[in-house]
Parts: C-alpha cells; sequence; structure tokens
C-alpha cells in the first residue's frame, strides 16, 4: 500500500516532539502516514438505500467488545480523561487528491462531536484507555448526521504535554429522512493538546476516500473541546468495571512478563 507525506500538515503534529531528539521526530514521522489507498466499501453499503444501523454494522464486520482479549491498553494524562464535546470545527486546508489542487480558505462548520477517553485507572493511579475494538461515533450538523464506524484506532504519541492518535474506518452521512447520502472511508490522525483545565484543543488531518478505496481528498481541522463529563471512577457494584479491571490487570501483568 502506498502512502505520502505533506510536510506542511505533518509540522501540526511533530511540534509536539520539537524538544526531543532527531531521531524520535523521524520516527514519529514514519507513522504519521495517511495511505493513497484503502479497502474498497462492501457494495451493500450504498448512496440512496435507507440507513439500517444494525445491517450496516453487520455488513462492516461488526462491533466488538472493549473486553476483547486482543485488545490493548494505553496510559493517558489526567488532562485527557473523561468525556468531551466540541460545537463547530474549523478547517484550514484542504486537498483534492485527485487533481492535486490545495484549498487554504478557512471554514467554519457547526457540528456537534463528542469523545470519551480513559477506562479504567490502575493501582497507582493512572488513568489507560483500550483500544482495538471497532465501534461507532457520532456527529450531528442541521443537514444531516454523520455516523463514523472506526474500525480501528491506536495511539501513536503519548506523552504529559499531548496526545496523538490514528484512527480509520467508514463515514455514512445520513440526511434527515434516513437515507445515506455519502459513504467514504477515512484515516485520520488527531493530536490533542490541553488549553486548560476541562478544555483541549485537536488538530486534525483527515484523508476521505471513495467507496472504491482511491483517495479523494485531505482536510486539516481544528476543533476546541470542553469537558461535559469528568471521568469515571471504578464503581465495584458495576460488572462491567469489574470486568474492565480485570482486563487491565491481566494486561499490565502480561506487560510485566516481557520486560
Amino acid at each position: 500500500m502506498r502512502s505520502r507525506q505533506y510536510p506542511m500538515l505533518l509540522l501540526l503534529f511533530l511540534s509536539a516532539l520539537l524538544s526531543q531528539n532527531v531521531l524520535a521526530q523521524q520516527n514519529l514521522e514514519s507513522k504519521i502516514r495517511l495511505a493513497d489507498e484503502v479497502d474498497a466499501v462492501d457494495p451493500r453499503v450504498s448512496v440512496g438505500s435507507t440507513f439500517d444501523k444494525q445491517y450496516i454494522t453487520s455488513v462492516l464486520g461488526g462491533e466488538s467488545s472493549v473486553l476483547d482479549y486482543k485488545n490493548g491498553w494505553f496510559q493517558i494524562p489526567a488532562w485527557f480523561a473523561g468525556s468531551w464535546t466540541s460545537t463547530n470545527t474549523s478547517s484550514t486546508y484542504r486537498r483534492n487528491e485527485i487533481t492535486g489542487v490545495v484549498d487554504n480558505e478557512a471554514r467554519l462548520y457547526n457540528t456537534k462531536n463528542g469523545g470519551e477517553w480513559g477506562h479504567m485507572r490502575d493501582s497507582f493511579g493512572n488513568v489507560w484507555h483500550v483500544y482495538g475494538h471497532k465501534f461507532w461515533s457520532i456527529s450531528k450538523s442541521a443537514d444531516y448526521d454523520r455516523y463514523s464506524f472506526k474500525s480501528n484506532i491506536e495511539p501513536v504519541y503519548v506523552t504529559e504535554k499531548a496526545v496523538i492518535l490514528k484512527a480509520g474506518g467508514v463515514d455514512i452521512k445520513v440526511d434527515k429522512a434516513n437515507k445515506v447520502i455519502s459513504v467514504t472511508p477515512f484515516q485520520q490522525i488527531s493530536q490533542y493538546k490541553p488549553v486548560r483545565d476541562g478544555v483541549i484543543r485537536a488538530k486534525k488531518l483527515f484523508r476521505a476516500y471513495d467507496p472504491g478505496g482511491k483517495a479523494a481528498f485531505s482536510t486539516s481541522e481544528l476543533e476546541v473541546y470542553q469537558r461535559s463529563k469528568p471521568f469515571i471512577e471504578f464503581r465495584p457494584d458495576n460488572k462491567l468495571d469489574v470486568e474492565m479491571k480485570s482486563h487491565l490487570d491481566k494486561f499490565l501483568r502480561a506487560q510485566e512478563k516481557k520486560l
């Protein structure tokens, strides 16, 4: 699978490493690459069809549990833990991957996005997030709802000052009549940094593909998130929390054996 990089956009994400050595910067840069091609979407998920989330989920391979033994965990800084909400997105860069034309006009979109980070604390009080499972996220605008099926998400770079994640999946836009108006495979690199307590800024490099998997366009976006809910502490009477704690404990013991 071929991939290419755009230095101007990479600066958004490499800035977190300016105080690190050259080797570390090169290692991060090698991970921040968005593919020119991805797998085609199953033709049963098509524009014009009625959106049936349960059916489409099965076509895309199904959701998976956060308790799947194949999942991994990564530690996150305390400022990143909790539930977050953003009410608008500003776009500062757009490149047509077919023609190569670049558009630097700033645009503001009124879209509501959210995210939840942090699943469990370890015995030292550190917050951990599980990754590797497949799940849906939803954002809404006045004209349509955007259902994003995340089939993979992984940490690229995590410190006390910044969190960089890479994700991939399929975006499906649905109009208010519940009809599918677009089907877009995607890859995305997101850098999160704290602004102040309860506020974080996200810089995102997003690449969209046509249903056949060919690169269509890339954008650079900025979002500011407010914490809507604090991190949920372990609840001993909650079955999922008990299972999650056991899952994390097993993961950490396995990591200790590797050292």
